[in-house]
């Protein structure tokens, strides 16, 4: 696993992140250690699309975070689905220090505070679409509620 801030070093002068494999699979946005769970109205990332914002309340977003806290969920925040797990990631990144691309999954990621400390987990897997799904089916028979940054199956 690497954070945020060790895959925006990686990228090249394509601003690609070579070291990720362009093969589908999932992802999963995890909390290191220690890290502390800070919720801001504001973000590096983009705040607005076509005129509409793309920023939660932080209300609910803290009354999700109050819902899921408590459990031991293994720090996982967010899980996405790729079918090129290079460019997604990539994209992610750029997303998150406020670059415009086409990412919006995962944007509840980037109101907290410290987000580029964040780690990213990536697992190549066939049939990504299906194996999130399945991940995010679980986690909710398990905890009643998706990730922080996950709001449906």
């Amino acid at each position: 696993m690497k954070s945020f801030e060790e895959y925006k070093e990686e990228l090249d002068e394509h601003g690609r992140i070579n070291s990720i494999t362009m093969g589908c699979g999932i992802y999963k946005i995890y909390m290191p250690q220690n890290f502390q769970i800070v919720i801001t109205s504001e973000t590096d990332a983009i705040k607005e699309y076509k005129g509409k914002t793309l920023l939660y309340s932080v209300q609910k977003l803290e009354d999700k975070w109050e819902i899921i806290r408590s459990a031991d969920r293994g720090g996982i925040l967010y899980i996405g689905k790729a079918d090129n797990l290079r460019k997604r990631i990539t994209e992610f990144i750029k997303y998150g220090y406020g670059e415009r691309v086409p990412h919006r999954g995962g944007r509840a990621i980037w109101q907290l505070k410290n987000n580029k400390k964040l780690l990213i987990e990536i697992e190549p897997c066939e049939k990504p679409r299906e194996k999130e799904r399945q991940f995010l089916i679980e986690y909710y028979e398990k905890y009643n509620s998706y990730p922080y940054a996950n709001w449906k199956k």
